[in-house]
């Protein structure tokens, strides 16, 4: 299932982090941190994932093309200068 997926591609993303670490010797404090802000990302990830969006949240920037099916337009979050998207209207 997908829950099953996601929870299996998030263990593979700990574990990569985990090598990294032990790959760059990192001390026990540095460890603590980085799971700390991987646990943060992997939250922050799920949230955006299940949230609801409309277009209020979204400010257009430019068209990336129209065709026969709609419009797609280069998007950014209203709340944050780093998140973009392709939106399409139909």
């Amino acid at each position: 299932t997908g829950i099953e997926k996601e929870h299996t591609n998030r263990q593979k993303r700990q574990q990569a982090l985990q090598e990294g670490l032990e790959e760059a010797s990192a001390g026990e404090d540095t460890r603590k941190a980085a799971d700390s802000r991987f646990r943060e990302f992997e939250a922050q990830g799920l949230l955006a994932k299940f949230r609801t969006w409309s277009t209020d949240d979204l400010e257009a920037i430019a068209v990336l093309g129209a065709g026969a099916f709609g419009t797609v337009f280069l998007a950014k979050q209203k709340e944050s200068e780093e998140q973009y998207f392709a939106v399409k209207q139909m």
